[in-house]
């Protein structure tokens, strides 16, 4: 499988109230070439949870989800470009978003 052309960061924090909406917002995207990657903070609020109904509900969309501790949201956007394999990348404060179409062809 071929890297997407973009990563989106997302770092979490016991959040996983919003963090619903939000997954259901992907679907609304027009620019299909992407993954995201969920960086919780090892809560225990059920983001896990979500997230894995989320994959089974959506298995065409590539969402990967790492949970560990860190000091904070620089640490866990650093984690996740660690982790992504694409040349571009994406952190994203969700919260300030809500439902718009974030990614989409002009």
């Amino acid at each position: 499988m071929l890297a997407p052309t973009l990563s989106i960061l997302v770092a979490t924090w016991n959040c996983s109230g919003q963090l619903a909406e939000f997954l259901a917002s992907l679907a609304e995207q027009t620019y299909a070439d992407w993954e995201l990657l969920l960086l919780d903070n090892a809560f225990s609020d059920g983001t896990a949870e979500l997230v894995q109904r989320h994959q089974q509900a959506f298995p065409e969309q590539r969402i990967l989800w790492s949970s560990q501790s860190d000091p904070g949201i620089y640490d866990a956007w650093n984690r996740g470009l660690a982790l992504a394999p694409s040349a571009a990348c994406w952190t994203l404060n969700w919260a300030k978003y809500g439902r718009r179409k974030l990614i989409g062809l002009a």
